[in-house]
Parts: C-alpha cells; structure tokens; sequence
C-alpha cells in the first residue's frame, strides 16, 4: 500500500443516526500500490470511528477495496471543529516498508428534524409583499439526511407565495441545506383584511417536522 493511493470514504456523508441506533453506513476504503495498481487481494486495513460502532477491519478484494458497517450507537459523535453530531472515520493500512498510513473522513449523524421561521408573524400589507426566512435542520442545526424533502404551503384569500417552496435535501453536511427563504405577497388592491396560515413540512429519513404561523393580509 502507498499512502498517495490511499482513500476512504463513507456511502453516505449524512446517516439519520444521532438519534436513531442500529442504522448502517458502508465505509469503503480504496487501496493502490506506488504504481497506482491494486494491492494484492486480502490486504488487511483497520478501521475506528469517534461516533458510533464500525467494523474492526477488512481485506481488499482483486480490486483493491475493503468495506465496513458503520453503525449508528454511543457514543454521538461531538468533532472539535465542526461540533455536535461529526464523526472522524480511520483507515489503516500497513505500507511497503511496514510503517502504519492512515486516512480520513468525516460523516454526520443527522438527529431529530426542527423547523424554526423568522418573522414569527404575518401581515402582508395591502398590495405589497411580506419576505420569511426559515430553519429546517436537526436540533444541533446539522442538516436533514438525504431524501428528506421540504413543503411550504400559504393558505389564504388574495395571497400568492414564491420561493423556496418545495426543497428536496441532498447527500450533503452543509449548513446552507439548512435555510430557506420565500415571499408572500398580496395579490388584491383592496383593504379587506383575510386570515392566512403558513405551514412548513420536512418528511424523510430523520422522521417528520411541521411548523404552522398565522396571520392576515390586509
């Protein structure tokens, strides 16, 4: 093995298992010789995880690739740089002159969905337009695991919405998948004042959040 050929990487970036024990996240490491071959079949390469449990070790095949289980347990994770919720993922291999190289990768344990909006109200003056903010992420503001998708929904008389309305979450661990924004605006030229609710929904591998706020259009 050669430390320039040397990878590890995680089948999924972001696993719902914070909260939820027992979830398992293939890790794979990918191990070349100094002339970017393979190396021989049933190479040993170790594994360790500061989150969670993870299969002790593995033999490459012909391919030179080795995987293990990551599995979702104590302890949760807490990275001294990016915090709550961010594991450290280890491979080990032994190089040609018997000396240990390692290599990394970081995997989040997603938690439990929480949905947060700014304003807190409604009241989207008369022919003119209110703008919203809003979270949706975990309770360590982590972003949702993969394929969690994100609805919003304004009811009311006279209103229209655009925006971030319907989101779906990717593969991913960067806060940016976390906030969102729209506009809801007053369609009507009048002064009559109509109730309108917002209500926002996240459903996917974390579990489910809503968050519903009401107001009026005047």
């Amino acid at each position: 093995p050669d430390l320039a050929h040397f990878s590890i990487a995680p089948a999924m970036v972001n696993f719902p298992g914070y909260n939820i024990f027992g979830l398992q996240n293939p890790i794979t490491a990918f191990v070349g010789d100094k002339y970017a071959n393979p190396v021989r079949p049933e190479t040993a390469v170790y594994f360790t995880t500061t989150g969670g449990i993870i299969e002790g070790s593995a033999l490459t095949d012909p391919l030179g690739i080795g995987s293990v289980n990551l599995i979702s347990a104590e302890p949760r994770p807490n990275h001294p740089v990016f915090g709550e919720g961010f594991a450290t993922i280890t491979a080990s291999t032994i190089d040609e002159n018997s000396q240990i190289i390692s290599k990394e990768t970081i995997v989040l344990f997603s938690g439990v969905p929480q949905v947060s909006i700014n304003p807190t109200s409604i009241n989207v003056p008369n022919n003119g337009s209110q703008s919203f903010s809003y979270f949706v992420g975990d309770q360590n503001g982590n972003p949702l695991a993969g394929g969690t998708t994100v609805s919003v929904s304004v009811e009311g008389e006279f209103v229209d919405a655009q925006g971030d309305l319907s989101v779906n979450i990717p593969d991913t661990q960067s806060p940016g998948w976390t906030q969102f924004n729209f506009l809801v605006f007053d369609n009507e030229d009048s002064s009559f004042t109509s109730p309108v609710t917002i209500s926002i929904q996240s459903t996917g591998p974390n579990g489910s959040g809503l968050l519903t706020i009401s107001g009026t259009s005047n």
